[in-house]
Parts: structure tokens; sequence; C-alpha cells
């Protein structure tokens, strides 16, 4: 039921983003170069014959199913793929770090993983033309009592490492002193979700897109508050 409701989203989602996909080329996130070595390395990737897209591994990103690989990001990348002519090299990471070391290291040309655009990787990175708008919502067990603002967190806060929600603490915290929350590497969104859920934390940051698929298998998870408005993805 899981992988059907995914897939059916995923078709959806596909057919009204097929043209811009092609256009824009859409969700990649590739290494700050000039534009001549970014020519180059085009041709490199032709010549060769195929494209290595670093991933996360995710019910949105990336998984395998009955059928093989699947998940709305490799979509992407298998249609950007073909646009350009060749084949698709998948390199899947489990946290933010393992992935953005990949690009770092040039063991990848390309990471494709919902990543949003932040200031602090603008510094770093080139983005694509963004497909999507996304929020960040504050969730929490429902049936708990319902944090409408910062000011009403009471409990323990933890957020992925590394991920754009940290970045936004962060600013958060000139105008906000008493905020505080972990971090960890080790889990991911749907992880720190199950969290919640077992009352192990008391909150959690995700994205909106992610959530919108999550809640259909965690009905019980709520939203507090939007922590961040729209950002492009």
């Amino acid at each position: 039921m899981k992988i059907n409701i995914v897939k059916t989203w995923l078709k959806n989602t596909q057919q009204s983003l097929a043209i811009k996909l092609c256009v824009a080329s859409l969700l990649f996130l590739i290494i700050g170069c000039q534009s001549e070595k970014e020519l180059s390395k085009l041709a490199k990737i032709k010549q060769r014959g195929y494209v290595t897209i670093g991933t996360l591994y995710g019910n949105t990103s990336y998984y395998l199913d009955a059928e093989g690989p699947a998940g709305f990001e490799y979509e992407l990348a298998k249609h950007y793929a073909d646009y350009l002519g060749v084949k698709l090299k998948i390199t899947p990471s489990y946290n933010l770090k393992s992935l953005f070391h990949k690009l770092d290291n040039q063991d990848v040309d390309l990471i494709a993983a919902g990543l949003s655009v932040t200031d602090e990787r603008a510094q770093n990175y080139l983005f694509s033309p963004s497909y999507d708008d996304i929020s960040q919502k504050l969730v929490y067990k429902q049936g708990k009592p319902r944090p409408r603002n910062i000011n009403d967190l009471t409990g323990d806060l933890l957020i992925v490492k590394d991920s754009s929600h940290v970045e936004n603490l962060h600013s958060l915290k000139d105008d906000y002193p008493n905020l505080v929350w972990q971090e960890t590497e080790d889990l991911d969104n749907e992880e720190l979700l199950l969290k919640v859920l077992a009352e192990e934390v008391d909150y959690t940051i995700i994205d909106d897109n992610a959530l919108a698929i999550n809640r259909r298998y965690y009905p019980e998870i709520s939203v507090g508050f939007t922590i961040r408005n729209t950002e492009p993805l």
C-alpha cells in the first residue's frame, strides 16, 4: 500500500513536470566552477556515456521496490539522463554529510535529493532552476499540547544534522535566545517522525512535501506551526 501510494503521487507529479524537467534540468545541485569548465564537464559526461548522481535513501528520493529503483528524485534523475542521452548511475547516501562529501570530492557529477536552496549552500554550490517551493513545519504527536510558536516549545526538538532546518534555527536564535535543539546524522526525517510517535522526542521539523507523504502512514503526526515560509526546492 505504501509503495502504491508513493507511485501514484510520483506519476501524477511527473506528468506536470515532464516538460519543465527537460528544459530546466530540474533539481540538480552542482559543484561551483566556471562556465567553460561546466561545458567541458558536460561534454565528458556525454563522451563517457553516463552521468553519476548522488541522492538520499528515502520514500521521497530513492528506494527499491519490486520493480527496481524508484522515488521522485530518482525519476527526475532518470529523465535528466535520458534528456542527455546517457545512462544513469545512482550513488545513494544515508545522510546529508555523506551526500555532500561525495559532491565535494567529485565522486558524483550532481546531487538530487529534495534539497532546498539556502544562503549557506548557495555560497558553495550552484543550483539548477527550482521546480517547487516548500515550507518547514514543526510537528508533534497528536494529543499532546500544540505549540503555536517557538515560545511554546517546552520539550526536546530533534532535527537532521546538516539540513536546511539547522540553518533556519541558527537564523532564529538571535530573536529567540532560549531556542535549543539537538541534531542527528544517524536518523532521517521518517525515522524522526517515528521518534515523535514513540514519544522519545517531543518535536521535529520536516519539509511540507515530505510531510504530505508521511502523514498518509502516520496520521497521528500533527503540525504545530510553520517555522519557515516558502523556499525553493
